[in-house]
């Protein structure tokens, strides 16, 4: 099982604006590292607890279909929009229907009601399911993870060598661990 970002999310969950105002840096000298540490941020926190802040289309690929559901392990997921993959003959398919469950933390996926999921050819990453995670906008995005963003940006932005590393771990940790496992 493997997932990759298939599109980058256009937006950042906060401005550099925002930042500017959480880190008070008035002028735009610093704009460029800000922005950086803004994508670090959103990043450490997406990576640690397999959420999207703003809407990411992501490929989750599998050697072959499992015997029912299929957990999808990046949260919130807002839809499935493809399922490919190798059939027996070795030619490409899609699934023309499936049930999404996306209540449930981590969200399921399941064939259509009376179905199975299809036989695929032997192969690795014979299944593709193309998908959307996210809160969507920057303005949807809960407050306590735009928080932990200014609070890592303001980190980095103080501490620019190694010695800041450490503490930023146990802070990071403690912050993330009110979040995991579950939902927001």
């Amino acid at each position: 099982m493997a997932y990759k970002i298939k599109t980058e999310p256009a937006t950042e969950p906060v401005t550099v604006a925002e930042l500017k105002t959480h880190l008070r840096v008035t002028g735009s000298d610093e704009d460029t590292i800000i922005t950086s540490y803004g994508k670090v941020a959103r990043r450490v926190i997406e990576k640690r607890l397999n959420r999207s802040l703003i809407t990411t289309t992501w490929e989750l690929y599998l050697d072959f279909f499992p015997a029912n559901e299929i957990e999808i392990n990046r949260y919130p997921v807002i839809a499935v929009s493809e399922i490919a993959y190798t059939d027996t003959d070795g030619g490409a398919d899609t699934v023309a229907s499936s049930q999404l469950d996306n209540i449930q933390t981590p969200a399921r996926l399941y064939p259509t009601f009376d179905e199975d999921w299809p036989d695929t050819k032997d192969v690795i990453n014979a299944v593709k399911i193309t998908f959307t995670a996210g809160y969507g906008t920057a303005a949807l995005v809960p407050e306590e993870f735009k928080g932990l963003i200014k609070l890592i940006v303001g980190h980095l932005y103080e501490n620019r060598g190694d010695e800041g590393h450490k503490t930023l771990s146990k802070t990071v940790d403690m912050l993330i661990d009110l979040y995991y496992p579950y939902s927001v």
